[in-house]
């Protein structure tokens, strides 16, 4: 049997060999974008033979040392794979709160790359009203020479110039007002009354942010207006003594039972008379 040991002068080396294409008995050269790079590692043998072996190299495209198929920015040379919020993509290419400024850059100077707009986002809107202009500049005069840092945008240590001069080049730029928007429903979390829950946009009611309730009453018309409360049902409220009573409301003010006492006539919603 053949014994196959590694050269004592080197283990193995890395060649980067052009991948031909061969036809027939002729042997062209590959076009570029069939160029491979291959690890080689030479083995010699017993009875004075010697074996290459290539593998393929994996491709590096931004050359920070990880390969494509392990990058979590393939295209952007980020060598700490940095990924403040674990989805798999890196900071250094993912702008989590779409301002078009990366989470990398938004880490760096300490505003929030979550928030789309506001006093803790980009572009830096500092007075809060969404749009870089003057008030943002001079609002940057009483930090002056002190380590704020919301306000050292330079990342200088110190409010300084620089980062006066910083605001300057995003003069008159806007942003979202509504901000982030958790429940997909196009309704910015700022101003929906049911961040985590989408609107069903059914046509009813939609203008409120949350799913709709009038489904969910029994007996309400098909199209209430929930600012004035028309088209609910007069609804009361009632104080069951029967353990099996499980409903909260009756339609009627005339009902009565010995299974339940009623203890409120009141009109839960007194504004939809029309």
């Amino acid at each position: 049997m053949t014994e196959v040991r590694l050269l004592s002068i080197q283990t193995a080396i890395i060649l980067v060999l052009a991948l031909f294409a061969g036809t027939g008995h002729s042997v062209q050269p590959a076009s570029d974008h069939e160029t491979t790079a291959f690890a080689a590692s030479i083995y010699s043998g017993s009875e004075g033979s010697t074996a290459i072996l290539l593998s393929p190299l994996q491709a590096d495209s931004d050359g920070d040392g990880y390969d494509d198929a392990v990058d979590n920015c393939p295209t952007v040379f980020n060598p700490d794979q940095a990924d403040f919020n674990l989805d798999g993509i890196g900071d250094a290419c993912q702008d989590s709160d779409s301002d078009n400024f990366t989470d990398e850059v938004e880490l760096a100077v300490g505003t929030d790359p979550l928030a789309a707009c506001g006093t803790d986002a980009w572009p830096p809107d500092i007075t809060n009203n969404h749009v870089v202009s003057g008030g943002d500049i001079f609002s940057m005069f009483p930090f002056w020479l002190q380590a704020s840092p919301r306000h050292d945008l330079n990342l200088s240590g110190l409010v300084t110039g620089g980062d006066i001069f910083f605001v300057f080049g995003f003069w008159l730029q806007s942003c979202e007002a509504l901000g982030p928007d958790s429940d997909g429903d196009n309704i910015g979390d700022a101003v929906d009354p049911c961040p985590s829950l989408p609107e069903d946009s059914d046509g009813i009611g939609d203008s409120d942010g949350c799913p709709d309730v009038d489904a969910a009453v029994s007996g309400a018309s098909s199209g209430p207006d929930l600012t004035s409360y028309v088209g609910f049902p007069d609804v009361r409220s009632v104080s069951a003594t029967v353990a099996n009573l499980t409903a909260a409301a009756i339609p009627s003010e005339s009902a009565s039972s010995s299974s339940f006492r009623l203890t409120s006539r009141s009109d839960v919603l007194p504004k939809d008379r029309s």
